[in-house]
């Protein structure tokens, strides 16, 4: 199965990767049900900003009608996540959970088994295949929104089960990745100590690497390597797209303007509004500019007043201020909309503005 393709795959367990990796699962087309964190306000939050067809729900609710269980967990909690998930069998589980001690400084299985193994073993009915596990959780949103050019990073898997390889290599694929079988199960014995690096180096990504799209790359030797080169993105070349309803109200047009590679964040896009339309209320994790080119608008922070603005009118917002902006009742407006990113994201979105907000001049 490929990209656009619809399948049920429902996300289990929690933890760094198991949060970024059930939203771009999310984003892909699968339905998902985020689990097992020491806040269910958290997996609430989760599921709503993974905007699609998401939710939160128990271990048991997750694995009941799951085509794939993610396990994300610490090492300390398998057992507990294993018991709250109930009957498995006949699962397939793709595990990123390495076999650490409770302080996190060493493998405790390791040379003569796994800890993929020793999963298996805990699970005998279920289908196990270890990935994601080689890659820092850092690249994994970078990688996804890079998913349509020509090359992709590789990413391993192993397994015993052949069906249980078909859907981890799917899975793999729909995050941005090109799935490599390395084997059966027993190769993680191998793959497990190489996460352990790759961690490592990307803990010292602020020294001597850093983090792009295809993954740690370093500092010293990038510098000519791989500079990408200038690039035009030509007048008319990019559609135009229909503001979601579920974002504006009223008609609004959204014409792209640039999306920087990596390891750059910040995007950019035209935005008209029609009369009378709007944004709902919204945050952005790192801040957003507005550019007024054309019309006449109105914008609001959360409890001031209200304010209009006009072309040339430079507008900041602060990273988490709540806000939202738009045309007037009587006159169209456009702006120009620059923004950056956070782990993949630019925008919180809330709740709508209401007319009775919005008339409130």
């Amino acid at each position: 199965m490929r990209e656009g393709e619809q399948h049920e795959n429902w996300h289990f367990g929690f933890g760094i990767d198991g949060g970024k990796l059930g939203t771009i699962f999310t984003r892909a087309g699968h339905e998902v049900v985020f689990s097992y964190a020491r806040s269910n306000d958290k997996l609430n939050r989760l599921a709503r900003d993974a905007q699609g067809n998401a939710r939160a729900g128990t271990p048991g609710e997750a694995a009941k009608e799951a085509d794939a269980l993610l396990l994300a967990v610490h090492w300390s909690r398998i057992d507990d996540v294993l018991k709250q998930g109930g009957d498995l069998s006949g699962k397939v589980i793709v595990t990123c959970s390495l076999p650490m001690d409770t302080g996190n400084t060493k493998l405790i299985v390791a040379n003569t088994s796994s800890g993929t193994e020793e999963l298996a073993k805990k699970v005998p009915r279920a289908q196990v295949v270890s990935a994601f596990n080689t890659v820092p959780s850092e690249v994994l949103f970078g990688v996804f929104e890079a998913r349509r050019k020509s090359t992709r990073p590789s990413l391993v898997y192993c397994g015993d089960d052949e069906r249980a390889k078909d859907v981890a290599a799917t899975l793999i694929h729909d995050a941005g990745f090109d799935p490599v079988d390395a084997g059966p199960l027993q190769t993680a014995r191998y793959t497990e100590p190489f996460a352990l690096l790759v961690g490592q180096l990307a803990d010292e990504r602020d020294r001597n690497w850093r983090i792009g799209s295809s993954g740690l790359e370093n500092r010293r030797s990038s510098s000519t390597e791989g500079v990408q080169k200038m690039e035009i993105k030509r007048i008319g070349s990019q559609p135009s797209v229909k503001g979601p309803s579920e974002w504006f109200t009223g008609t609004v047009r959204i014409d792209p303007f640039f999306q920087a590679p990596d390891p750059a964040l910040v995007q950019g896009a035209s935005v008209t509004f029609e009369p009378g339309a709007r944004t709902a209320w919204h945050t952005h994790p790192l801040g957003q500019t507005l550019i007024v080119t054309a019309g006449c608008g109105w914008v609001q922070r959360e409890g001031v007043p209200i304010e209009e603005i006009r072309p040339g009118d430079v507008v900041w917002f602060s990273p988490g201020e709540k806000h939202w902006h738009g045309a007037t009742p009587t006159t169209a407006m456009t702006h120009i909309a620059i923004q950056e990113k956070l782990d993949g994201k630019v925008v919180d979105w809330m709740e709508q503005v209401s007319d009775e907000q919005y008339q409130a001049v």
